[in-house]
C-alpha cells in the first residue's frame, strides 16, 4: 500500500516525489504503533527490501514475522523513468548508511551539526561507500545530503534576538520528551546560547548569526565530511515569519552564491578595479581634460553667443 501511494503521488506531482526512509527516532511513536524500539532498524531493512523491488516493477513473494506478501505487484509504476528517488536517514549508527548503500539510495545525515553526528560523518560515509561498491552501485557524493539548523540576520545580535522569539517551544518539547527541566531553559537568551554553543538534544548545534557564519559552518562540514552534494536547512520556526523570510533571503543572496561560485567573476573584477584604480582614474581624468582642451574654444564661443542673445 505504501509503494502504491508513493507511485500515485509521483504521478500527481509529475515526478517530483522522493521516498525518505528511517527507523523512527521517537520511542513514543514506536509505543503508539506497538513496535519494540529494538526492532525498528531491522524492520526498516526488511520493509525497504520489498519496497525497492515493488517500485522496480517486480512481483514479490516474501515473508517475515510481521508481514507476508504473495505475488504482490503494483498497479502503477513510478512516473519517473529512472524510478523513484530514495534517501535513507542516518544519524549516529551505521545502520542507515548500510541500508542506503545496499539499495543504491541517497544518504541523508540528519544530525550533521550534533557533536556526535558531526564526528560520525566520515565513518558513516566509509560504511556507505563500502556497501555501495559491494552491492554494485556507483559511488556519488552528490547524493549525500547534510542537515543542520540555521537562522540568519544582518548581525549576530539581531539573529539571536530573532531566535529568542520562538525558542521556548523547542525548550518545552525537549523537556517533555526527556522528562526533566533543562537548566538552560530559564530564559530565551540562555536557551539560544546553549543551542549555539553546546547544542540541543536531537537538534544539534545551530548556526544563528550572519551569512558569513553560515558559510563558515558549511565549509567546516565540507572539511569534516570530505565533500557532500546538498545542504538542507532544518526548519524549526524559532523566528517570526518576517525574520524567517529575511533569513531565507540572506541565505539565497549570500550563502548560495558563495558555494556555486556565482559571484566569483564579480569579486575578481572589483579586486582588479581596486588594484588599478589610480591608473584608471588618472586615464579618465586625462581623457576629460583632453576633451576640454580640444573643444574648449568651441564651448567658449557657444557660451559667449548665448550670453549675447540674452
Amino acid at each position: 500500500m505504501l509503494a502504491d501511494r508513493l507511485c500515485l503521488l509521483d504521478h500527481l506531482t509529475m515526478g517530483r516525489t522522493m521516498m525518505g526512509v528511517g527507523p523512527g527516532q521517537l520511542a513514543t511513536d514506536a509505543a503508539m504503533l506497538g513496535i519494540d524500539p529494538v526492532r525498528q532498524r531491522d524492520m526498516m531493512h526488511e520493509s525497504m527490501a520489498v519496497l525497492v523491488r515493488l517500485l522496480r516493477g517486480e512481483t514479490v513473494t516474501a515473508e517475515t514475522d510481521w508481514y507476508r506478501l504473495g505475488d504482490a505487484r503494483l498497479q502503477l509504476l513510478p512516473y519517473q523513468s529512472g524510478g523513484l528517488e530514495m534517501a535513507v536517514a542516518s544519524t549516529l549508527s551505521p545502520s542507515g548508511a548500510v541500508l542506503a548503500g545496499r539499495h543504491g539510495a541517497g544518504l541523508l545525515s540528519l544530525a550533521a551539526s550534533d557533536p556526535s553526528g558531526y564526528e560520525a560523518l566520515a565513518p558513516n560515509w566509509k560504511v556507505y561507500e563500502k556497501t555501495l561498491l559491494e552491492d554494485g552501485h556507483a559511488v556519488d557524493r552528490s547524493r549525500w545530503r547534510l542537515v543542520a539548523p540555521m537562522h540568519l540576520a544582518e548581525t549576530r545580535e539581531q539573529a539571536m534576538r530573532d531566535a529568542e522569539w520562538g525558542v521556548g517551544h523547542l525548550v518545552e518539547y525537549i523537556e517533555k520528551l526527556n522528562g526533566r527541566t533543562a537548566p538552560w531553559g530559564r530564559s530565551p537568551r540562555a536557551a539560544v546560547e546553549q543551542w549555539v554553543v553546546e547544542g540541543f538534544p536531537a537538534f544539534g548545534r545551530a548556526t544563528i548569526g550572519t551569512p558569513d557564519d553560515a558559510i563558515a559552518a558549511i565549509e567546516k562540514l565540507t572539511e569534516q565530511s570530505g565533500g557532500f552534494g546538498t545542504f538542507l536547512l532544518l526548519g524549526l520556526n524559532v523566528a517570526d515569519w518576517d525574520a524567517t523570510q529575511r533569513s531565507a533571503r540572506l541565505f539565497a543572496e549570500h550563502v548560495i552564491p558563495h558555494f556555486t561560485g556565482a559571484n566569483r567573476n564579480r569579486i575578481a573584477s572589483l579586486d582588479w578595479a581596486e588594484a588599478n584604480s589610480e591608473r584608471m582614474l588618472g586615464g579618465l581624468q586625462a581623457g576629460i581634460q583632453s576633451a576640454f582642451d580640444k573643444h574648449g574654444q568651441t564651448l567658449a564661443a557657444a557660451l559667449g553667443a548665448d550670453e549675447e542673445g540674452r
